[in-house]
């Protein structure tokens, strides 16, 4: 139904990667991450997302709509796109 369940981090499940051993004993909603701060309601405002991505090592933001995932924004995508939008209206 593409609703949003969580976040698996590489950095987590690194260590039983190539272990075929944990293949059937270990699911991945036992690693899987859902914090507010992984996620944003594509109606949230921008200055809202941009403290998501403040002071923290998190690169991409989930993107969803009440609830169902439609994507991710990328914290280098918003940076850039501010940077374009401070530099158009200094010049007006």
């Amino acid at each position: 139904d593409n609703y949003f369940k969580g976040v698996l981090v590489l950095d987590d499940v690194r260590g039983i990667l190539f272990h075929q051993e944990y293949y059937d004993k270990i699911r991945v909603k036992d690693f899987m991450r859902y914090s507010p701060y992984f996620i944003a309601d594509i109606n949230d405002t921008m200055e809202n997302i941009i403290q998501k991505f403040k002071g923290v090592d998190r690169y991409t933001i989930i993107m969803v709509d009440d609830g169902k995932y439609v994507g991710c924004m990328s914290r280098a995508n918003v940076f850039l796109a501010y940077q374009h939008y401070v530099q158009e209206t200094s010049d007006e």
